[in-house]
């Protein structure tokens, strides 16, 4: 690189601006019953302003990551976050459900471009087992977001109003902007740039497309993510409208499982150095598949409360922690000269997939677990075939 590099700023203005796009799907889930009678419109229309956003957050990946390789890091990143901020203030001024998940889109395609600069710009600084040490701690710190942001998203519905958490956002996104523009170098090497040719982005694609290396790693965080926006999607409804939860009542329902997901990465994080990553990629899975053939067994029978809800759902999180930032590591190890097209793939994959299974849990009823436990074990089966027919073969380098 032509200049050195702080190793330690570059990580805090990017989890700051991860942290930021994270929030902007769990403050305003309290709000979603308030925001359905503010619109006067339905709970799947309602719950689709995630799909929206998520929706938003894949597709535009494709085109950033190419960007990004061509022209460096920080312009992209100063081009996203300043999307990201203009979109929370058409959030707050849409008149209708419709305007409303245009602007959750357009957050949405912020969020995209500040992800893939997150991805690529950790991969430009850092490598190997220093690479899951940093994608760790991104998890742990990543993993506090849907503790406290729901929390705090119940007392803000509770005392202002569902407009309030997209004003945080706001505040948010005008933070990231200043940290970026003021002190986030270029963390990409001239050397490494990409040449914006329509075959040779086509060409990179398909590498990665047809590569076990990163399909493996990417399907596996697709059905991990699954899992943390599915439940994103049903709990505001599952636990406020059908169980009588209050806004503040189901935000701290939601810290007890969020809980589980930052305990399994702290101890990914520390532990990191003995734990291989084909060994947590079959194991987790099939914990996952165990806890979810129990849930759907307890559902079976009729059970429908908070606990059955929330603590299965805690220990699902727990094994997620593990999951997500081995897949991260992996996927983008093997095409460091890529990074960017690489880390807008695997993002593509990862929320045009979670947008699918969001908008068909959007579309299930809520007066039951059968059918989301039923979803989520379907799910957790598929990652295990999946680690089984394509990532046990997978050679990884040595740390």
């Amino acid at each position: 690189m032509e200049k050195q590099i702080n190793k330690k700023l570059i990580p805090i203005i990017l989890i700051i601006a991860i942290v930021a796009t994270q929030a902007s799907i769990d403050i305003y889930l309290p709000s979603m019953p308030a925001i359905k009678q503010y619109f006067h419109t339905s709970a799947s229309m309602t719950q689709l302003s995630l799909t929206a956003l998520l929706l938003g957050s894949s597709l535009p990946q494709i085109i950033v990551g190419p960007l990004s390789d061509r022209f460096g890091r920080r312009p992209m990143f100063i081009f996203g976050v300043s999307l990201f901020l203009f979109s929370s203030i058409f959030c707050i001024f849409s008149k209708n459900i419709e305007t409303f998940l245009i602007a959750r889109f357009l957050q949405g395609s912020g969020c995209a471009t500040i992800s893939v600069l997150f991805r690529a710009s950790f991969r430009d600084v850092f490598s190997g087992e220093e690479l899951v040490r940093a994608f760790s701690l991104v998890a742990i710190i990543w993993s506090c977001t849907p503790i406290f942001a729901p929390v705090l998203g119940g007392f803000i519905q509770t005392y202002l109003g569902w407009k309030a958490n997209f004003m945080v956002l706001i505040i948010a996104g005008v933070l990231v902007l200043l940290l970026v523009i003021f002190y986030f170098p270029e963390t990409q090497s001239h050397q490494h740039r990409q040449n914006l040719h329509l075959k040779t982005i086509i060409k990179n694609y398909r590498t990665l497309l047809v590569s076990r290396n990163f399909l493996g790693f990417s399907l596996i965080a697709l059905i991990a993510l699954g899992f943390l926006f599915g439940f994103s999607t049903a709990a505001p409804f599952i636990l406020q409208t059908h169980l009588g939860l209050t806004p503040i009542q189901y935000s701290f329902a939601t810290l007890f499982v969020a809980f589980g997901y930052m305990l399994g990465a702290h101890i990914n994080r520390n532990y990191s150095q003995y734990i291989k990553t084909k060994t947590v990629l079959l194991y987790a899975p099939i914990g996952m598949l165990i806890i979810n053939i129990i849930a759907f067994s307890l559902a079976l029978s009729g059970e429908f409360s908070v606990a059955t809800f929330i603590i299965p759902s805690a220990l699902l999180f727990f094994c997620l922690g593990f999951i997500y930032p081995h897949c991260m590591t992996g996927a983008m190890t093997f095409f460091p000269h890529i990074s960017g097209i690489a880390g807008a793939l695997f993002g593509m994959i990862n929320f045009l997939g979670t947008s699918a299974i969001t908008a068909v849990i959007a579309h299930l009823p809520g007066h039951s677990l059968t059918p989301i436990n039923l979803l989520f074990l379907i799910m957790s089966a598929v990652s295990v075939m999946v680690y089984f027919f394509i990532t046990a073969k997978i050679k990884m380098p040595d740390k």
